[in-house]
């Protein structure tokens, strides 16, 4: 599973809460690299904020045991198997970074791959077009995204590379 969205994080938070109502998973998040996951409120939207600065994991419960209680950062591949990954694209005075949702084949990544789809569909926009002009099909877009006037960019630079934020990026392909 690799789902790309260019979304604003009020509208990433709103479609995570409408997820875990829908498959009835759970999300988990760390504040920092240091700090382990712990299961986020779906009535703490300040936790989110924070958490989103680093991956947040969607699972089951009863999966729960593999990653609570390790820093975050130790936390590997293996652990993560039964979890979807949703990794916040960012967001610069020029530019939005494309949001992703990943997980390797599991019941977790099926369930949430075609409920995920089927929110994107009331909620976003298909297919986006790369500065050279080739369309790709698996990145969505949403209308407060497109509204911003921002580039779209799959990773945003930082430091001293920047500015190249502000380069033609993604757009949509209608």
């Amino acid at each position: 599973m690799d789902i790309n969205i260019f979304i604003k994080l009020n509208e990433l938070i709103n479609l995570n809460k409408e997820l875990i109502k829908i498959t009835n998973l759970t999300l988990y998040g760390a504040c920092s690299p240091e700090a382990s996951y712990q299961k986020l409120s779906t009535d703490n939207d300040h936790s989110w904020i924070t958490a989103s600065k680093l991956d947040l994991l969607l699972g089951d419960k009863s999966s729960d045991s593999q990653i609570l209680g390790i820093q975050q950062s130790e936390v590997l591949r293996e652990q993560r198997i039964n979890f979807v990954t949703i990794q916040y694209g960012g967001e610069d005075e020029f530019s939005i970074g494309a949001s992703r949702y990943s997980a390797a084949p599991s019941p977790t990544s099926r369930v949430v791959n075609k409920e995920l789809r089927k929110l994107l569909k009331q909620l976003a926009h298909a297919r986006v077009k790369t500065c050279n002009g080739d369309i790709i099909e698996n990145h969505f877009w949403t209308d407060d995204a497109l509204a911003c006037g921002k580039q779209w960019h799959r990773f945003l630079m930082t430091g001293i590379h920047q500015k190249r934020n502000s380069e033609e990026g993604y757009r949509p392909a209608y």
